[in-house]
């Protein structure tokens, strides 16, 4: 946890140092209770760093070898991971891990926080967000493919903002992958251009395309997958995007986008 504690200011809380407070709620259970109730994300640095204090606990049950403590521990944790859907499991030692659908969500809430910030980028977001809620719920090859090509856009809004695109002509996302330089294969970049080829040459997604190159009508399968590929590569477009994001939940805090992550759009 951080010290929050300000010895030039010590009437403000906290009113005494971490390792004080600590040390006073370890001989005091009604002051431990008190303590830990007032915990909040300002006493720590990362989403990691509560991940890490969660799983500690058990270190201390485990002094006192209870099992069945321990066990209901558990209990409880996984309990309100699923109730809220976190982005963890609880592992057989009471531990937090990572899942493969927290990472992903991780992904796409820092894509959101970047686009909320930028009028621009926000409506392409909106645009995207919008025709991928009626997909959903009608997931209809005429709804599959206007999603597609708002998120196409979208995408190729944020890559366009990326600092080694210096032009303002030819900023199709073919291209656009084709002059940064944040790559760790060629293959990776030729992929990204490849669903970008499929876009253009499927006929109504950005182009009327080549009908005798589409092998079926597009379906929610496509939608899942497309999707999914596509904004896994917006840690390659944006620069500032935090290293790592969803593995360890290291997150830098936008002050500025935060309030506009998970507010009501305007549809």
């Amino acid at each position: 946890m951080i010290d929050r504690y300000d010895p030039e200011h010590p009437d403000g809380p906290p009113e005494k140092p971490l390792e004080l407070r600590a040390a006073e709620a370890s001989s005091d259970y009604e002051l431990a209770v008190l303590e830990l109730e007032s915990i909040g994300p300002d006493d720590f640095e990362s989403e990691a760093d509560v991940a890490d204090l969660a799983g500690s606990a058990f270190e201390v049950l485990d002094e006192y070898e209870d099992e069945s403590a321990s066990s209901d521990m558990k209990s409880l944790l996984k309990d309100f991971l699923e109730r809220y859907s976190l982005r963890y499991y609880v592992d057989s030692s009471g531990r937090l891990r990572g899942t493969l659908p927290g990472l992903t969500t991780s992904g796409y809430f820092e894509l959101r926080k970047i686009c909320v910030t930028d009028a621009a980028l926000r409506s392409l977001l909106e645009d995207f967000e919008q025709a991928l809620a009626e997909a959903i719920d009608d997931p209809s090859e005429v709804r599959v493919k206007t999603t597609l090509s708002k998120l196409f856009m979208l995408i190729e809004g944020v890559a366009s903002k990326h600092p080694d695109i210096r032009t303002e002509d030819e900023r199709t996302l073919g291209r656009l992958c084709q002059r940064i330089g944040s790559w760790p294969h060629s293959s990776v970049q030729h992929s990204a251009e490849a669903l970008y080829r499929f876009a253009c040459d499927y006929p109504g997604i950005r182009h009327a395309g080549n009908p005798t190159n589409a092998k079926r009508p597009v379906t929610a399968t496509d939608l899942v997958a497309i999707c999914s590929i596509l904004t896994g590569f917006t840690s390659y477009f944006v620069p500032e995007f935090p290293e790592g994001v969803g593995l360890r939940m290291h997150r830098r805090t936008r002050l500025t986008a935060e309030a506009h992550v998970g507010a009501e759009t305007r549809w």
